[in-house]
């Protein structure tokens, strides 16, 4: 899940926690996976390094 740049960290912080607390409950995983997404759940900081890293790797690949 992806939210504009400037959203202030209290958003983002309880976001992250409220989509964590839903992906742990067998309904809502069993839902995502019938929809064919992988749900990965990481703190907010990690999620931007996974990012950074995903469109490193996806740019050398390109070029």
């Amino acid at each position: 899940m992806f939210l504009p740049a400037r959203t202030p960290r209290t958003i983002v912080d309880k976001l992250q926690s409220e989509v964590a607390k839903a992906l742990a409950t067998p309904s809502v995983r069993s839902k995502v996976a019938a929809l064919g997404v992988d749900s990965l759940t990481m703190s907010p900081s990690k999620l931007d390094t996974f990012v950074r890293k995903q469109m490193a790797a996806d740019a050398a690949l390109a070029k």
